[in-house]
């Protein structure tokens, strides 16, 4: 399923969508299924793992409820 994953550079430097202040900062790794990024808060001055999978990787999401959960 690696053909669906966009080019992490895409994602370094933009904010994590519902966190705010958490900035991707840079690529932990990539895999079969997904990239795994750190992002970083200045404000609370504050580290996490951010995975980013793309819909088409993501088992079983045509049902309900989907697989994947």
């Amino acid at each position: 399923m690696r053909k669906y994953l966009p080019d992490p550079n895409f994602f370094i430097g933009k904010e994590i969508p519902g966190l705010v202040d958490y900035i991707i900062k840079d690529l932990i790794k990539s895999g079969n299924d997904a990239h795994v990024f750190l992002a970083h808060s200045e404000k609370i001055r504050n580290d996490l793992a951010c995975k980013i999978i793309p819909a088409e990787n993501l088992l079983g999401k045509d049902r309900n409820p989907p697989l994947w959960r």
